[in-house]
């Protein structure tokens, strides 16, 4: 089964860092308890994982592997509003101190977004998932940033 879209088809990507771009400072959440700010810096953790740049301690079991994972990432629609969230990587928990500079946060997840379609991460663990294929990553990396651009109406 093929996974699509994923970051490395540059129309998929180009798209995906087009909605990015046009998010706005003062964007209104439809869900959730994130701002638009904490969202980004949310994101931005997530695909440091991928790189190995963030650690974050596996968490992942047998159901979440084998049953979530291909929930996830082969249901034909979109992921449900207000999942739960790894708590290092819970924005409303950690309550990270965010650079107050909106734009720079937003290149922050454009410039990773780039980075994970050039990066080749098979094999690195997902503290949910557990290892995922390149492919996988790929998907992921797409599935996750548009899961919280529709929570900003991006």
């Amino acid at each position: 089964m093929s996974l699509t879209p994923t970051l490395t088809d540059s129309a998929t990507r180009n798209a995906l860092v087009a909605r990015v771009v046009a998010l706005r400072p003062d964007a209104t959440r439809r869900w959730g308890k994130m701002t638009i700010q904490q969202m980004l810096w949310h994101v931005a953790e997530a695909y440091r994982v991928a790189f190995g740049d963030v650690t974050a301690r596996e968490q992942s079991s047998w159901i979440s592997r084998h049953v979530i994972r291909l929930i996830a990432f082969y249901a034909p629609f979109p992921w449900p509003k207000n999942g739960p969230t790894l708590p290092p990587f819970d924005a409303v928990l950690q309550k990270p101190a965010l650079d107050a500079d909106f734009d720079k946060l937003r290149s922050v997840v454009v410039e990773l977004i780039g980075r994970m379609a050039e990066r080749n991460m098979e094999g690195a663990v997902h503290p949910f998932f557990g290892p995922l294929s390149h492919e996988e990553w790929e998907h992921w990396g797409w599935r996750h940033m548009d899961h919280h651009l529709r929570q900003f109406s991006g």
